[in-house]
């Protein structure tokens, strides 16, 4: 038998991000638009980790030196 659980906290605040120009060409900037205080990652398609730190302001401009997809984690 499984355990249902019926008692889940209701999410308080809702986040968003925003990455623009989607899609942008290589060397073209980036920005990411976060909360202030949220941490970023960056990873490509295999694993490696591009860019993080944390966001000491709302917008984070950064270019990209390869093609490709990237993967990008926010955490607040």
């Amino acid at each position: 038998m499984c355990t249902i659980i019926t008692d889940l906290a209701e999410p308080t605040r809702e986040h968003s991000i925003s990455v623009y120009p989607n899609p942008a060409g290589v060397g073209e900037e980036f920005t990411l638009e976060m909360e202030m205080g949220s941490t970023y990652l960056v990873v490509d398609m295999i694993g490696n980790t591009v860019l993080q730190g944390l966001a000491e302001q709302a917008n984070i401009h950064f270019k990209m030196e390869q093609a490709g997809m990237y993967l990008i984690a926010v955490r607040k």
